[in-house]
């Protein structure tokens, strides 16, 4: 027997076991062809895997990517909301500041033009101190100047003026009462002129205004 002989028989052999596993009748082609479509099958099922495992680690970084911008979105509007509170604040203590500069600045306005009021028919220093505070009671800034007013109403400062003169006549130069100095006809007259000055020396402006008005 040949070697052509001997392959010959072999691959029938494997035929016919071939048709003893499965029960069907398959030619050398056939098998080589099934053969050639489970390695495909294979190959494309590996390709499946790599593809999915590709698009898991695209949506993982696209997930991871959306995190840290949403971290970074989240760091700055703290950082915003930080910063605008910190400005805020610094802009409402200037504010206040502004406006404490501006009341006392009024203030001081209110107080000059007051005295120079008082000191014009007051009686003398003491007298045109107390005057002072009277007047200045009705005054305020209107458009940068003082203004006077009696019940909510704008008037003339000598209106002011006059009003306070003809409440105080004690304290008013000219008035035939001068202040301290005036001396009564009895011993109770002179003691409240004594006390007045004593009022006076010591810087107590409130008795001697009381003193003045009790005479």
């Amino acid at each position: 027997m040949d070697d052509n002989a001997t392959s010959t028989d072999n691959e029938q052999q494997q035929e016919h076991e071939a048709q003893a596993d499965t029960g069907a009748t398959y030619t050398p082609e056939q098998i080589s062809a099934m053969a050639e479509e489970l390695e495909r099958l294979k190959s494309h099922h590996v390709k499946l895997l790599d593809e999915t495992k590709t698009a898991k680690q695209k949506a993982q970084e696209l997930d991871e990517q959306k995190r840290t911008a949403e971290e970074q979105r989240m760091k700055e509007n703290q950082q915003f909301k930080e910063l605008y509170e910190k400005t805020t604040a610094e802009l409402e203590s200037e504010r206040s500041r502004a406006q404490e500069f501006q009341r006392t600045v009024e203030q001081r306005e209110i107080s000059s033009d007051s005295f120079k009021a008082a000191a014009s028919i007051a009686v003398d220093d003491s007298s045109a101190e107390l005057l002072s505070e009277k007047i200045a009671a009705h005054a305020k800034m209107k458009d940068g100047s003082v203004v006077y007013e009696i019940g909510g109403v704008e008037v003339p400062k000598e209106k002011i003026v006059q009003t306070i003169s003809e409440k105080y006549p004690r304290l008013i130069k000219g008035s035939g009462a001068v202040g301290g100095g005036a001396t009564g006809g009895d011993g109770s007259s002179a003691a409240k002129a004594t006390k007045g000055q004593e009022a006076k020396a010591k810087g107590d402006l409130t008795g001697f205004l009381q003193a003045q008005l009790s005479k």
